[in-house]
């Protein structure tokens, strides 16, 4: 028994080393993605919420939430669940562990794809069922991205209780093209100001769009969590079959430790490559 445990010993410490070689700095990138990205994307993401209620904001962040917290278990208990029990604990102790971890995750994950999806027919929806209003481009702002040119126009209207609301309005070129032609050309030129009509929802007037230009927008915050999220759930089923393939090869990897920062790790190369964009390419709002 001394000779088979010395043996499991051994067979740990290569793992184990690789382990501490690495974990630390995937947790360092991790964090320095998220950093960077939400550095690139605050504009953005500031202009976005804006648009939401207090409320929406939670859910809309829940699957990343849940991905913060079993990243940050990885940092307190870095531990690999291996089968041969020791420190990392026993079967039991690891399978109760994945499960907590697989079951968390795909509830956050459904919750937050189904909150996604609201928000997505909710911005059709509430531009539907808009007040309209006549109001005016007081300033515009045009930037050219390699995809598209984006006006950002600052918009003046009153409500139906003769209050002056004045918002940002993001419009991409493709969709200037239903506006009228004099206020399309205005518009190009940054020439203001230019009379229009604004749609807006009357309890949250920042909640606005150019009647004209439609609703759509393809910069929206809710297509950004799709993507996030898309990547969530094929970069877990991916690791979770890869897992699964070892271990009935009688193999207990040293690369399971990263099941539960995965998540969080997934959402970081999004983010940072969202702030890369943003700041190199331009597309949203340098």
């Amino acid at each position: 028994m001394s000779l088979l445990n010395r043996g499991l010993d051994q067979g740990r410490r290569p793992a184990e080393e690789r382990i501490r070689a690495v974990l630390p700095w995937a947790f360092m990138a991790t964090i320095a993605g998220l950093i960077f990205g939400i550095w690139g994307d605050w504009p953005y993401l500031v202009e976005e919420h804006r648009r939401l209620r207090v409320w929406q904001w939670l859910p809309m962040w829940l699957g990343d939430l849940s991905a913060l917290f079993w990243f940050i278990s990885a940092i307190v208990s870095p531990s690999n669940p291996s089968r041969y029990g020791g420190e990392a604990g026993t079967n039991s102790e690891r399978y109760q562990r994945r499960r907590a971890f697989l079951v968390s995750m795909t509830l956050a994950i459904a919750m937050d794809f189904a909150h996604t999806a609201h928000l997505h027919w909710q911005e059709y929806a509430d531009f539907k069922s808009a007040e309209v209003a006549k109001g005016e481009v007081t300033s515009v702002q045009i930037y050219e991205g390699h995809d598209t040119t984006r006006y950002y126009v600052r918009v003046r209207f009153r409500d139906k209780a003769n209050r002056i609301n004045g918002e940002e309005v993001r419009v991409q070129r493709h969709n200037a093209e239903g506006l009228p032609a004099n206020a399309r050309a205005a518009l190009a030129n940054g020439q203001v100001p230019i009379p229009v009509r604004v749609s807006f929802d009357p309890g949250l007037p920042s909640r606005c769009w150019l009647t004209d230009a439609g609703y759509q927008d393809g910069d929206r915050v809710y297509l950004m969590s799709y993507l996030v999220l898309c990547c969530q759930i094929m970069s877990m089923c991916l690791f979770a079959v890869l897992l699964r393939e070892s271990h009935r090869r009688g193999e207990d990897p040293w690369w399971e430790v990263f099941q539960r920062p995965l998540p969080l790790m997934v959402t970081s190369a999004c983010m940072f490559v969202f702030g890369l964009i943003e700041w190199i390419g331009g597309n949203l709002r340098p």
